[in-house]
């Protein structure tokens, strides 16, 4: 089925009633990593916040407005270890767009109308667009979920959530503002009180039968060249590509396999501190590190970190500065995460995963865009290792974990630099 603001597949059924996902939001990290997770298992649908070029998309496919079986899949490269490039097809299950009054309706009015079930609500927007409650985005996230409100406290046909335990929906976000799940309740919450006060039960309903889950998200990506930003082009996608913090263990069951997290990049944890180890680890060990070996290079002429391939002679410049990030964290950052309670294996674990990333000879960033905001990076990034390492040879007179020349030459490189 198609209409001008949306486009459904023939395997949701004729009237999009087998879709049981719904993502907000069309960004390149949501469609290379949230979006293939939900497909393997769910039928999810993707929606625009404004715009509609990932709708209009589909019409190239040969499949639209025909009469031959109409599925909708999008393309995901990825860029191998190897320097070669796959291409994955993510299915969906209908396209659509909320920058029209019509694209709205479609979603708001006839789609969650007609779907039998809902699992999970994906949201993949900027920063920007959880600042407040009146982002156009959380009013469309409010008015969403007042529908599926309305149709979950219908007499008949009522809309089931089949998730465990009490049957809560989850929001997902797949942005990496601290806290975000905590944020758009918030936001929610506000936007059911100013919008919706005459209706005590919603605000009941977002208490009770609706999960908004923390997340860390950790992805390079891109988009694949002459694509008009359309084709997210990705690194390969690394172990902790989506971390989702479920305390009341309310996600699908079927995300809770192993096998299914590790071939999606996703873990699942079920304790906020967790979840703070594993954001700590990724600014300590990955950001950390980035940063350090970013100004370094810049200072050294050498403008991507591809070039930390160019291993060829062991006194090259590219060889120096591995071995400079190397001591780095072998003498810096692990000491400091373990003397701060983060387990050792965590850390070995991330830091493995991460150098195999930052020797990835085929997609490297440049240098000089690693480097901007140096003076906040180095606070935010090198800061918690230094202050770990302070405390702990403060406890021990000295004696242990004493900040060394890596941790030096790092911050000297940054106000060098600046």
């Amino acid at each position: 089925m198609s209409a001008a603001d949306i486009t459904i597949s023939d395997s949701a059924g004729a009237t999009g009633q087998e879709i049981n996902a719904i993502c907000i939001g069309s960004g390149r990290f949501l469609r290379s990593v949230l979006v293939p997770l939900l497909s393997s298992h769910a039928k999810p649908c993707v929606f625009q916040t404004r715009g509609r070029t990932f709708l209009d998309s589909f019409k190239d496919d040969g499949n639209v407005d025909n009469n031959t079986p109409k599925l909708l899949t999008y393309p995901v490269d990825t860029v191998e270890f190897g320097g070669t490039t796959t291409t994955s097809d993510i299915e969906i299950y209908a396209a659509g767009t909320l920058g029209t009054a019509d694209g709205r309706s479609q979603l708001l009015d006839n789609l969650v109308s007609q779907i039998n079930s809902l699992t999970v609500i994906g949201v993949g927007v900027t920063e920007a667009g959880l600042q407040n409650a009146t982002n156009q985005c959380m009013l469309d996230l409010t008015e969403l979920l007042f529908k599926v409100y309305t149709r979950m406290s219908a007499a008949t046909d009522i809309l089931q959530c089949p998730n465990p335990n009490n049957g809560k929906i989850c929001i997902i976000n797949t942005d990496n503002v601290p806290n975000n799940g905590d944020v758009i309740r918030d936001h929610v919450m506000q936007n059911g009180r100013d919008i919706h006060s005459d209706n005590e039960g919603f605000t009941d309903f977002l208490q009770s039968k609706v999960a908004f889950l923390n997340t860390m998200v950790d992805r390079i990506t891109s988009s694949r060249p002459n694509s008009n930003g359309l084709v997210p082009l990705c690194e390969p996608l690394p172990m902790k590509a989506l971390v989702i913090c479920d305390p009341g263990r309310d996600l699908p069951s079927w995300m809770s396999n192993d096998e299914t997290q590790s071939k999606f990049g996703v873990k699942i944890r079920h304790n906020s501190k967790e979840l703070e180890c594993d954001i700590a680890l990724k600014l300590r060990v990955a950001n950390g590190t980035h940063t350090a070996v970013a100004h370094v290079m810049a200072l050294s002429s050498l403008v991507n970190t591809e070039a930390l391939c160019d291993v060829s002679s062991p006194t090259s410049p590219s060889a120096n500065v591995l071995a400079y990030v190397d001591s780095l964290y072998q003498s810096q950052i692990l000491p400091a995460a373990v003397s701060d309670g983060i387990s050792a294996e965590e850390t070995k674990a991330t830091w493995a995963d991460w150098r195999q990333r930052l020797l990835h000879p085929k997609f490297g960033l440049s240098t000089f865009f690693i480097t901007q905001n140096g003076a906040a990076k180095c606070g935010i990034r090198l800061g918690p290792t230094m202050k770990g390492l302070i405390n702990a040879s403060a406890e021990t007179n000295g004696r242990e974990n004493p900040l060394s020349v890596s941790m030096a030459f790092a911050v000297a490189a940054i106000l060098r630099f600046l």
